[in-house]
């Protein structure tokens, strides 16, 4: 039995919308890798809250607290708890999600959470303590801190 003789097929280039589906998936990444840091850098919070506007109101708060201290409505205990309280809803405020809850470890499972972990930490003993040797102005300036800045 003869063997049929094979015959040569010259190579066949890609169709032309082939090369322009590539471009455009290329395209397509390319601006998916530009786009998307910039959406991640926007300041996060709710829709319609400036984040000024959110830092006067907790500045507010802050100073409310301490007057309310300094009058002697509340002790040096109640005031670290009002602050870990104002800086918890400021931080749900300014992620939107809720922070009221959560732990120390929780805390440091957020991103840039380290000033709001720092001073909650700072609050605790004198919170919870019998007694503490604390102050009230430095708490203060640490809680205005935090949210001046973060």
């Amino acid at each position: 039995m003869p063997v049929p003789d094979i015959v040569a097929v010259p190579p066949q280039a890609y169709s032309g919308w082939l090369w322009l589906l590539a471009l455009l998936l290329l395209l397509a990444v390319g601006a998916w890798y530009v786009v998307l840091p910039r959406l991640a850098r926007r300041e996060p919070g709710h829709p319609g809250t400036p984040v000024d506007a959110l830092r006067q109101q907790h500045h507010a708060l802050v100073d409310d607290a301490y007057a309310r201290y300094e009058a002697g409505e509340i002790d040096l205990r109640a005031l670290h708890l009002e602050y870990n309280r104002l800086l918890r809803d400021y931080g749900t405020a300014r992620t939107g999600r809720d922070l009221s809850s959560l732990t120390a470890r929780d805390l440091d499972r957020l991103a840039d959470a380290g000033p709001l972990r720092e001073a909650l930490d700072s609050f605790s003993e004198p919170a919870f303590a019998a007694e503490s040797d604390a102050e009230a102005r430095r708490a203060t300036e640490t809680t205005r801190a935090v949210i001046a800045s973060w």
